[in-house]
């Protein structure tokens, strides 16, 4: 024997599901053309320090970033040293001594923003 109360409680709570599953997918706003401005550390810094605060002005419309940064350059990787994905505008993290690139972008359900790319070099006395 169906329950009818049952059923109808089951279908409006899936028909409450996708509404707010398709309104996320409506709701995001498009960022693919927007870039990332870069606080610290800027391209071609030499930061005296292993312990690194990358910063970030605060995108509208994106949810979270990802960082990451690769030993040498992107193009040239020897190696990824950092992928993460936060959802603040800076981050600190422990790098060695080296020559690198660092880049963000930002995203959310539905779109990303192309990387902003900068040169580091981290130097320690």
């Amino acid at each position: 024997m169906i329950d009818f109360k049952l059923l109808r409680i089951s279908v409006g709570l899936m028909l409450v599901s996708l509404f707010y599953s398709c309104e996320e997918v409506i709701f995001s706003e498009d960022i693919s053309e927007d870039t990332i401005m870069v606080i610290a550390p800027v391209d071609g810094a030499e930061v005296n320090a292993l312990t690194i605060n990358f910063n970030w002005e605060d995108l509208e419309g994106a949810t979270d970033y990802q960082v990451q940064v690769a030993e040498s350059s992107f193009e040239q990787a020897n190696q990824i040293i950092l992928d993460t994905i936060i959802n603040q505008t800076s981050f600190s993290s422990e790098i060695p001594v080296g020559n690198y690139q660092w880049r963000i972008r930002g995203q959310n359900n539905n779109y990303q923003t192309n990387y902003s790319i900068q040169d580091l070099t981290v130097t320690q006395d």
